[in-house]
């Protein structure tokens, strides 16, 4: 049996947690747009791969910057994805490593964990968030208490509503859309659904040509809760992908993707703006040709195989990148976290985090100082990256590539089975399927 992993006292040593941070005045900073995809696989982009559809603006994004052909989410679902996200620790530092939240859950992110908007806001940042929040719906647990100026968006998943249709026979409240802590809307009809990735770009365009004249840095977090079913897009889109709705929603989204960088080129800011395109897990595989693609990866969203972590991720930063670069070394969203308070000049010694200051290396002047990476459900490590090799511990989980696809909407199952310990040469064997042991 082949062991390589790094002890748990070695993972938890890469958190520190000292004294509040302290925050130099740079007016300077750049701003910081990041754009986050709700179960987009990691071949739904056409620089990734895809040949169904194309996706033209993040291409040409990807050829301003960086494109990260082994970039990991801290989860394979949407709440503890989105928690490491933002505080940059692996989510069950925050009591949030498990499942998605469900519309009546009762707990959430907790309004005393640093977060990347609350430490922006701190160092002189003016902050937003448009989209799907899904950190806990209370009110105790809000976005504005976690550091955004402003929020505009749906408390959890929009396939919590009223008109799900995939066979669940629960009984969902009306979907609230909020403005800050108030209630604007309900999403309780088809149109309000196909609409919200235009709704919540629009509220991203709208909050960035007011935060760009008044002169001082800003941080925009574009949570989309497409290309999550129940899949929607608007009347110029639909069926003109030639990739099915799937790739209708898909094309939606890069327009829209096109509309914020429009409107930073639009305002001259575009050159110091940090813009960050990427997914928050893989795809939701049994909604069949309703879920996205992550060709030649093992499984999907929930899942510990390369399937359900790896995710497309984009960042282009004219004044501060060069364009064109593929980078194929291991990075996580936790690393986004302290690379982006580096850049905006926070101190990174006293706050806590399980990432990297990534700075020199996207910069291409520093090898990379990420070497492994951890596959967390909950508190149990499923399974370790360390270097090419990545080891599976033996663990339940639920199959997709057992189970069957499902169509148009409607979810087929997933087959309860054990993964068997297993130790992968990822570079060799991207899709798992060679115990290097045997």
């Amino acid at each position: 049996m082949i062991s390589f992993l790094v002890s748990d006292l070695f993972i938890a040593s890469l958190c520190i947690a000292q004294s509040a941070p302290s925050f130099p005045d740079h007016p300077d900073s750049p701003n910081i747009v990041l754009i986050l995809t709700d179960d987009m696989g990691y071949t739904d982009l056409s620089c990734y791969g895809q040949t169904r559809w194309s996706t033209p603006r993040l291409d040409s994004l990807a050829q301003s910057g960086i494109r990260f052909t082994r970039a990991y989410a801290s989860a394979s679902v949407c709440t503890p994805s989105r928690c490491g996200l933002l505080t940059g620790c692996y989510p069950f530092r925050s009591g949030l490593g498990g499942h998605a939240l469900w519309f009546n859950a009762q707990n959430g992110l907790s309004p005393k964990t640093s977060t990347l908007p609350s430490v922006l806001k701190s160092a002189g940042y003016q902050t937003a968030c448009f989209g799907k929040w899904h950190l806990g719906h209370l009110p105790k647990y809000a976005p504005n208490l976690h550091g955004f100026d402003v929020f505009e968006g749906i408390p959890y998943s929009h396939s919590m509503w009223t008109l799900r249709d995939d066979g669940s026979k629960v009984k969902f409240p009306p979907l609230p859309l909020f403005h800050d802590s108030v209630v604007v809307d309900h999403i309780d009809t088809q149109d309000k659904m196909e609409h919200l990735t235009e709704r919540f770009t629009d509220g991203a365009c709208r909050f960035i040509e007011q935060a760009a004249e008044k002169k001082r840095p800003f941080f925009v977090y574009l949570a989309h809760s497409m290309p999550h079913v129940p899949l929607g897009c608007t009347a110029p889109f639909r069926g003109k992908s030639g990739g099915g709705l799937y790739g209708d929603v898909m094309m939606e989204l890069d327009a829209n993707v096109g509309r914020v960088i429009d409107t930073l080129d639009r305002l001259r800011v575009r050159d110091n703006t940090i813009f960050i395109f990427t997914s928050d897990n893989g795809p939701w595989l049994n909604y069949g040709n309703h879920g996205g693609t992550c060709d030649g990866l093992r499984e999907g969203k929930g899942t510990s195989f390369e399937g359900g972590f790896r995710v497309p991720m984009l960042v282009s930063f004219p004044a501060g990148l060069k364009s064109g670069k593929v980078e194929k070394g291991m990075v996580s969203h936790l690393d986004l976290f302290p690379t982006l308070l580096a850049y905006a000049g926070v101190s990174l010694s006293d706050l806590k985090t399980d990432g990297f200051d990534m700075r020199s290396f996207w910069q291409g002047t520093t090898l990379n100082p990420r070497h492994e990476f951890s596959y967390y459900f909950n508190r149990q490590r499923q399974a370790q990256s360390i270097g090419n090799l990545k080891e599976i511990f033996s663990h339940d989980y639920e199959s997709y590539e057992l189970g069957r696809p499902g169509k148009d909407g409607k979810a087929e199952t997933r087959v309860k089975t054990r993964a068997q310990h297993a130790v992968y040469d990822l570079e060799q064997d991207l899709g798992e399927t060679h115990d290097i042991q045997k």
